[in-house]
């Protein structure tokens, strides 16, 4: 897929393993990948924004040292 290819709704959750519901939701607490609102109403997402929202959201649990 091209990095800067537009998503439905739909897509994004899938591409991200969360439903739309969980999308709307992260939008109105301005959580969540960067989203583009065209004309008022259209949403979509940059594919290039949902890789990086996953890269930043990721972490990697250390164990102490014994």
């Amino acid at each position: 897929m091209e990095k800067d290819r537009l998503l439905h709704e739909a897509e994004a959750a899938k591409y991200l393993s969360v439903s739309k519901y969980t999308l709307r939701n992260w939008r109105h607490k301005l959580k969540g990948p960067r989203f583009l609102k065209l004309g008022g109403h259209v949403i979509r997402y940059r594919l290039s924004d949902l890789e990086k929202f996953l890269e930043e959201s990721s972490f990697m649990r250390w164990e102490r040292d014994k």
